[in-house]
């Protein structure tokens, strides 16, 4: 077993028996002499099965959007499908990584988010994310950026325009309380919240994983754990 084999399973064991994740993340980490990518990337992808069950039990099928208001993280989705292109076209780049978590999300070790910047795949990666959720007739969609991250204004200048282009409903907005927003929405609309960030996942009641649902118009055999 090689060490970050061996470092998931205590992770996961210490996670088990209530550990807080930030004392046994530390400690295995300490104990295997792992790096910040590593520690980052089992962050991100080893959760308590108490956690990862209830976190499973709110995600939706993309079938369940028709009709429904989506309200979508927009950082949190757009850097991890940017990294879902750039690993399918093989960047000799990037060192992005997908990583298939116990809670049942696909998330990636980026870790771009407040020095996020522009690149080549952006706007590919945008109009992903809106082909993929246009086919399932949602009510409405709305995208959140972060008001003080670089370039969040021109992100939702181009998903604004793209939404017209497209005739979708919906609208992207600047935030300075992204999470509080999110959190809002749900509780005042009981709108479907696209996010993989677990602090969010845990304070809401429906969620739809928008990077799975990009995948799965590539080869699934491109996965890897």
């Amino acid at each position: 077993m090689n060490k970050m084999n061996a470092a998931r399973t205590d992770l996961r064991f210490l996670l088990n028996r209530g550990y807080r994740k930030k004392i046994a993340l530390n400690f295995v980490g300490n104990h295997y002499l792992l790096n910040k990518d590593e520690r980052n990337y089992l962050s991100r992808q080893i959760f308590s099965q108490v956690k990862s069950k209830e976190r499973k039990g709110k995600k939706i099928k993309e079938y369940d959007l028709k009709g429904k208001y989506v309200v979508i993280d927009g950082y949190n989705v757009l850097i991890t499908v940017e990294s879902i292109v750039k690993y399918f076209n093989k960047s000799k780049n990037s060192k992005n990584r997908l990583i298939l978590s116990d809670d049942g999300f696909l998330r990636d070790n980026a870790s771009v988010f407040g020095k996020y910047k522009l690149s080549l795949v952006t706007d590919y990666s945008l109009d992903l994310i809106l082909y993929n959720l246009k086919r399932y007739n949602p009510k409405k969609l709305k995208f959140i950026f972060d008001k003080q991250v670089s370039f969040s204004g021109e992100l939702a200048n181009k998903i604004n325009q793209s939404l017209l282009k497209e005739n979708i409903n919906g609208v992207a907005i600047l935030s300075k309380k992204v999470d509080y927003d999110l959190k809002r929405e749900w509780k005042k609309y009981q709108a479907i919240i696209g996010t993989s960030d677990g602090a969010i996942i845990d304070q809401v009641e429906k969620v739809i994983d928008i990077p799975e649902l990009v995948c799965k118009n590539w080869n699934k055999s491109n996965f890897r754990k």
